[in-house]
């Protein structure tokens, strides 16, 4: 398993790889209703802790999907009661309604954090909710934001060769969100800013890499600590500048 999803679990206090951890949770929490008989989809589950986290809270049956098969395996250890699998975001379709997948499956919520950001296809991944959407399923997105298209790099680089993923960043468009997810069966029904929520976020997240420097070095090694690191600041840096931002994206299924 990648060494930087291992440590940035542990500094966040849970197996969480987005910002915010259970605060960013909440938020998006607020945005639907409680529901212990309703299916969600957690796409790019990681680790498994937000499934978990969401499960426990009473929102309903939750099932997560990566394209990390080895995260997948450490987040059945630690939620056994929680179904996982493999499966890539632009192929949900063929893999719910396929041979590989025992029965069919709609949602009622689907949601990503901090996952979408690096998916090679978005538009083709909206299409790909909207079909294991149930009739006014609600869909939530807690991810990095641009005013306009982001033409820059990610702030990231994996020097492990472990991700693919790193080297991807194209944070939400804010400027045609709405054309596309209309034009993929969704409706926008809000975007909710959290700017200073993310600026506060990873400034937090690096004084804490700072302050436990020495540790995360000696259990994770120090390609991974620094991969973390140095992208961090460059992330908060952007954020600073108001070249890239955070935010929620809550759409409904569009009734056709």
């Amino acid at each position: 398993m990648s060494q930087r999803k291992l440590l940035l679990a542990h500094i966040r206090k849970g197996n969480y790889a987005h910002a915010g951890e259970e605060q960013a949770i909440d938020l998006v929490l607020n945005l639907i209703t409680p529901d212990p008989n309703q299916t969600l989809l957690d796409i790019g589950c990681g680790l498994g802790g937000t499934a978990k986290y969401i499960q426990e809270k009473g929102y309903g049956h939750v099932t997560g999907i990566d394209i990390d098969p080895t995260v997948l395996e450490q987040a059945k250890e630690y939620y056994p009661n929680i179904p996982f699998y493999y499966c890539d975001a632009n192929l949900l379709n063929d893999f719910f309604f396929g041979s590989s997948f025992k029965g069919n499956q709609k949602f009622s919520v689907l949601y990503s954090f901090n996952a979408f950001f690096c998916f090679q296809n978005q538009e083709n991944c909206l299409k790909q909710f909207a079909l294991l959407a149930k009739p006014q399923a609600e869909l939530l997105i807690f991810d990095y934001t641009s005013p306009g298209h982001f033409s820059g790099s990610s702030p990231f680089t994996d020097e492990t060769k472990q991700s693919t993923a790193a080297l991807r960043f194209n944070p939400i468009n804010l400027s045609n969100i709405a054309t596309n997810l209309k034009a993929c069966s969704w409706k926008l029904e809000k975007i909710i800013s959290l700017d200073i929520q993310y600026r506060t976020w990873y400034q937090e997240l690096i004084h804490k890499m700072e302050s436990k420097k020495e540790d995360l070095i000696a259990r994770f090694g120090s390609t991974p600590f620094y991969d973390l690191y140095q992208g961090y600041q460059k992330l908060s840096e952007m954020l600073k500048q108001g070249i890239v931002g955070g935010g929620i994206v809550y759409a409904k299924k569009i009734q056709k």
